[in-house]
This record gives C-alpha cells, sequence and structure tokens, in this order.
C-alpha cells in the first residue's frame, strides 16, 4: 500500500508538470452565434460541435489538426518525463493489491490476529484519511481497537504496522 501510494503520487506530480508545461491536449473552436471560443478535448467532442451546429464543419479539419498536434507534444514530453511509465506502473501495482484484497477477503480467518488483519486492511483500503469521522469509519476501528485489546487479554499481541 505504500508503494501505490508512492507511484500515485509520482504519476500525479508528473501529470502536474506535463499540464503546467503542455497543458492537456485541446483545440479552440469559436462558436458562431456567440463569437466565443471554446475548448474541445477530443475528436468525438470536435464531432458533436459540429452535429449541433452544421456551420462549425469549416473549423472541424483545423480543430482536428490542432489537437493532434498538442497530442503530440504531450506524448513527446510525456516519453522524456515518464509520465505515462508512472501511470502504468501505478496500475500494476494497484491491480496487484487488488488481488491480495480479494484472496485476504475470501480467505476465512483463523484466529484474532486474522480478523484483526482483515479489519486493518478495510480500514486501509476504505477510508479517504486516518481522521475520517464520518460512518462507518469510527466504529471499525472502535471494533479493531476491542479486537486488539481482547487479544491482549489472551496474551496473544497483535501490531499493526502504522499506515502511511
Amino acid at each position: 500500500m505504500v508503494r501505490k501510494a508512492a507511484l500515485c503520487q509520482k504519476q500525479q506530480r508528473l501529470e502536474k508538470r506535463l499540464v503546467r508545461n503542455i497543458g492537456f491536449p485541446r483545440a479552440t473552436m469559436r462558436m458562431l452565434d456567440t463569437e466565443e471560443d471554446v475548448l474541445v478535448f477530443s475528436p468525438a467532442a470536435i464531432e458533436g460541435m459540429v452535429e449541433a451546429d452544421p456551420r462549425m464543419k469549416g473549423q472541424q479539419a483545423s480543430a482536428k489538426a490542432a489537437l493532434i498536434a498538442h497530442q503530440r507534444r504531450w506524448e513527446a514530453a510525456d516519453s522524456k518525463i515518464g509520465y505515462s511509465a508512472a501511470r502504468r506502473d501505478e496500475a500494476e501495482v494497484a491491480d496487484r493489491q487488488q488481488h491480495l484484497v480479494e484472496a485476504l477477503t475470501s480467505t476465512a480467518a483463523t484466529s484474532l490476529a486474522g480478523v484483526i488483519g482483515k479489519l486493518d486492511m478495510v480500514i486501509e483500503e476504505g477510508q479517504d484519511c486516518d481522521e475520517d469521522t464520518e460512518f462507518p469509519w469510527p466504529q471499525i476501528r472502535s471494533a479493531l481497537c476491542d479486537l486488539m485489546r481482547i487479544s491482549q487479554a489472551f496474551g496473544q499481541t497483535v501490531r499493526i504496522p502504522p499506515h502511511d
């Protein structure tokens, strides 16, 4: 989970850099009735603009060319800084982590430590932050503390590593 968070932060940092330096790939089309410029971010958006107002057909080719050129600048900068690779790495780790979560939840706990581990995983995976006060997080954390106290009463010490 620590690795996933680190990869997420790296990917976000690189994406911010790309957005700051290049901007999300986009093109501009001018609304004929209002003379306002509208940003379009995909070929489908360009098509939608032309469908909504067929008079914009004359802007279609230049908007698509501008979008493609901007996309190429994004891709060139991406290849230099490694944003897509970082995004891929994060997705792979997230996928492996999800398989582990599924394996843990489909395996029956055979001890208090196992139940404690499952609850800790639920908290780690589910809550947005350690201080989340919305239901059910305080209640789950309380149950986890109760289980840890009970396990100590039986002479079993279960330690949960700190979350990042």
